[in-house]
């Protein structure tokens, strides 16, 4: 487990990837809030799902535009000047 959370935060590539945990913590999230929201006894349907909405939106969200950068790469434009000093 130590080794895990040192990977995780290491600053050389690892395999790790903290989007990943980030987004099964909060598909985790999802499922414990939709357990204990369905087992009282007056469940509110409409703020489960919305919850659980939430959640799982930030997740996957957050997943498609790491994605979504890794495949379009850095759009970033590097200026450089040309003038020399005579």
């Amino acid at each position: 487990m130590f080794q895990f959370l040192r990977d995780l935060f290491s600053e050389k590539g690892s395999n790790v990837s903290s989007i990943r945990v980030a987004m099964m913590m909060c598909v985790c999230a999802a499922i414990a809030i939709a357990i204990i929201g369905i087992n009282k006894p007056i469940p509110d349907y409409s703020g489960i799902s919305l919850l659980c909405t939430g959640f799982l939106s930030v997740g996957m969200g957050t997943k498609l535009l790491q994605k979504r950068t890794e495949v379009n790469g850095s759009q970033s434009e590097t200026v450089v000047d040309s003038k020399q000093e005579k």
